[in-house]
């Protein structure tokens, strides 16, 4: 594990990310427009329901927007920390049971053949791990992860 893989692992979550924004800002786009578009439709009953599922539909998807521009953000805060001997935000960290970044929580990847899970430092294990040397190691539930390396 060296510098270039911790830089794969942020491009990899950021690459990610960015790809889901799209969409779900032309999805929010279109439910915006569908709406106006409601708006100069006929009154009526069916005309009520239909505004009221494009508005709940609208705001699921604007909290789906919110939530990946916030993953987003805590990406690029996180990718030109400093190397530390301490667990910290911003670290790629490998242990025994695995590699885990600690960023946002956006979940899994292979890069290099290796899994990697993206975990927010809010998250139980983030939370745990914070502040861990190499040689420590830190439990959730039950399972311990033996902190091996720290980039």
């Amino acid at each position: 594990m060296d510098k270039a893989f911790k830089e794969q692992v942020y491009q990899h979550f950021h690459e990610l990310v960015t790809g889901k924004i799209a969409p779900v800002q032309q999805k929010l786009d279109d439910l915006r427009d569908s709406l106006t578009g409601e708006t100069k439709s006929t009154a009526g009953d069916k005309h009520e329901t239909a505004r009221a599922f494009v508005h709940i539909e609208q705001a699921q998807t604007a909290g789906q927007l919110t939530s990946l521009q916030q993953q987003k953000a805590e990406l690029e805060r996180v990718s030109g920390l400093a190397e530390q001997d301490r667990i910290a935000a911003g670290s790629l960290v490998e242990t025994d049971r695995g590699y885990f970044y600690l960023s946002a929580g956006i979940g899994k990847a292979v890069i290099e053949n290796v899994t990697v899970f993206a975990l927010s430092t809010q998250s139980p294990l983030g939370k745990s791990l914070a502040g861990l040397t190499v040689g420590d190691t830190a439990s959730v539930n039950g399972q311990s992860y033996l902190i091996k390396h720290i980039l």
